[in-house]
């Protein structure tokens, strides 16, 4: 498996030279669950790592992708993500990682139980 640089360097070239791309990756590290992406995490952080970073570069006074333009007389139009919805709409990275978190499937919990049990992770 691709580390986390070798999938930005291919996915998001512009992170990749960044000077606080080390960053982007240890705040993506503490935000996205080992347990729930197994042999699919070193992707999630790097994806997550790629939209935390792209949205940072947008211009702040855009409210989501764009999805109409117009030449004459000039027109441009966002699509804006719903309240209280996440942002991953915002940026290709953001789509492609929820993407990745359908492939995954739902997360499993135990209730009504004594004692200890194990998380199927492990970690």
């Amino acid at each position: 498996m691709a580390s986390i640089n070798d999938i930005i360097a291919i996915k998001a070239p512009d992170l990749a030279t960044d000077p606080n791309k080390n960053t982007y990756i240890e705040l993506a590290q503490l935000q996205t669950d080992a347990c729930f992406f197994g042999s699919k995490y070193t992707l999630a952080v790097a994806l997550r790592a790629s939209h935390s970073w792209a949205l940072d570069q947008k211009d702040p006074n855009e409210s989501g992708a764009i999805s109409g333009k117009r030449m004459g007389p000039v027109s441009i139009s966002f699509n804006t993500p719903n309240q209280g919805s996440d942002d991953l709409s915002m940026t290709s990275y953001g789509r492609q990682l929820r993407s990745l978190i359908r492939s995954c499937g739902p997360g499993i919990s135990v209730t009504g139980t004594t004692g200890t049990i194990n998380g199927a992770c492990g970690l």
